[in-house]
């Protein structure tokens, strides 16, 4: 999902390695920022459903909504969304359907199950036209619960079945440099396509543990890596159903740009790091998305603090571009929430 997502930043960035030569200000990444989102724009869609459970002969309703990406805002590029529900047991497509927007851009509508559906799991997932142009894992997908009491066997707790599991690895800002510590993200995932919680441990060439951890949320986390250049590093991780696997980390850089992120009590903490004799005056900070954009040259490596107030909530892409070179030295994407919602003026009476 993270490669999905920063389609957008690489489709941008190979925008500015694609155009003349000459050195990049402040003003020209924000300005080729800008054309790319008017060349190539991307939609998100979010479905509300009226419940996740449902017994075969139900109905559902759902409403749809589709937002450009880069603003929040409702796109009116699609007039149309394809919405479709899928057995994962059988691997099946049930039904799709083509939904035509109201006046209002929303797409509401229904489906119904037949009294003949299974007990099991099912998915809802739903795109537009422009949306295929793009990776499927953009689509919009939910899970959903049918049970047919009709079935002779009486549903019991989903159990997970699973023979092996395998270990993505991304480090912080996308590559590892020497001697900088840098958090790398792993996420541990079961042959059934779901998270599995794990201990991991990060090992030398000679079998020597460096460091141990465990993850936080669904088989997600991330470690602390102080790697020297071109060193052998690897990332074990065991289940507590006695699964293991392994990942080799890439080899960390001689030189180059390291990219921290943090946001704490509304804050968000971007801090750039540089291997000694690198000179980061060369290098530019760009953050968009969501309606969002600033583009900054920096000096030192002193950190740049963002109240989050200052920014649009939604997926924000942070990089840091040499302005020479042209080339993306550092990236990687944050979500930022609402910091003000909405306020809602409720009362009540009586007669």
């Amino acid at each position: 999902m993270l490669r999905t997502l920063m389609s957008l930043l690489i489709a941008v960035l190979w925008a500015i390695n694609g155009t003349a030569q000459e050195s990049l200000t402040a003003d020209s990444i924000a300005s080729l920022i800008l054309n790319r989102y008017a060349e190539a724009p991307q939609e998100k869609i979010y479905v509300h459903t009226d419940r996740s459970h449902y017994a075969a002969g139900d109905t559902v309703w759902f409403r749809a909504y589709v937002a450009d990406a880069a603003t929040n805002l409702l796109s009116d590029r699609s007039k149309f969304v394809y919405i479709e529900l899928l057995d994962n047991a059988a691997d099946t497509l049930i039904k799709r359907i083509k939904i035509k927007a109201d006046d209002d851009g929303v797409f509401a509508n229904a489906i119904p199950l037949s009294s003949r559906m299974k007990t099991g799991s099912y998915t809802l997932a739903a795109y537009t036209r422009w949306m295929q142009n793009f990776d499927e894992e953009m689509f919009f997908k939910k899970r959903l619960k049918v049970v047919n009491p009709a079935d002779s066997v009486s549903p019991q707790p989903e159990r997970r079945e699973i023979n092996e599991m395998v270990l993505d690895v991304m480090p912080e800002g996308g590559n590892l440099i020497a001697r900088l510590p840098q958090r790398v993200a792993y996420k541990a995932v079961g042959d059934d396509g779901l998270g599995v919680d794990v201990q991991v441990r990060l090992v030398n060439a000679d079998g020597e543990v460096i460091r141990e951890g465990a993850s936080q949320h669904r088989g997600m986390g991330y470690i602390l890596v102080n790697a020297d250049a071109d060193e052998e590093l690897w990332l074990e991780a065991f289940s507590d159903d006695g699964l293991s696997c392994r990942t080799k980390l890439p080899k960390a850089l001689a030189q180059g740009v390291a990219l921290s992120v943090n946001q704490h009590k509304g804050t968000v903490l971007i801090q750039p790091r540089a291997t000694p004799g690198f000179d980061i005056s060369r290098v530019a900070l760009a953050l968009y998305g969501a309606d969002n954009l600033l583009v900054k040259e920096l000096t030192d490596e002193s950190p740049v603090s963002i109240s989050a107030r200052d920014l649009k909530p939604g997926v924000i892409n942070i990089a840091l571009i040499d302005m020479v070179t042209r080339k993306t030295l550092a990236e990687r994407l944050i979500f930022v929430r609402d910091t003000d919602p909405a306020e809602l003026d409720i009362s009540s009476s009586a007669d």
